[in-house]
């Protein structure tokens, strides 16, 4: 029997196998049909995807949490799996911006907004 989309992410993440999940999500995003991107304005805000993708995580029994606030700032999605915390911080490419860039530019957010006692207290509320 073939492993189910959900059973595939779960795995990977366990694996911390994060170039197979994001093929898996691109796979999945790719069903959605391309008039929802260019048709309306959904598709250029980090909020469209931050929302896709915990609508998948919390198909299955990853911990998950959207706009995690905490003393210092919020965090886009914080997750939680077999002892882990990842920390999600959703950057749109602007034009001129390269993909390097934007990336860089969530990953330098990351530190601010999510220090070791922060991320600690949003453990703690999934308990």
């Amino acid at each position: 029997m073939a492993e189910d989309t959900g059973r595939k992410l779960i795995r990977h993440l366990g694996e911390n196998n994060f170039l197979a999940i994001k093929e898996l999500i691109q796979k999945f995003f790719s069903c959605i049909p391309h008039q929802r991107y260019t048709s309306g304005v959904l598709g250029h805000y980090e909020s469209w995807y931050a929302s896709l993708l915990y609508t998948c995580l919390k198909a299955t029994d990853v911990k998950v949490k959207a706009e995690e606030r905490t003393s210092h700032d919020r965090s886009n999605m914080v997750v939680v799996h077999q002892g882990q915390v990842f920390v999600l911080e959703f950057k749109m490419q602007k034009k001129n911006k390269t993909v390097e860039e934007s990336l860089n530019s969530a990953i330098a957010q990351i530190p601010k907004k999510a220090t070791l006692k922060s991320i600690a207290v949003a453990v703690d509320r999934f308990t």
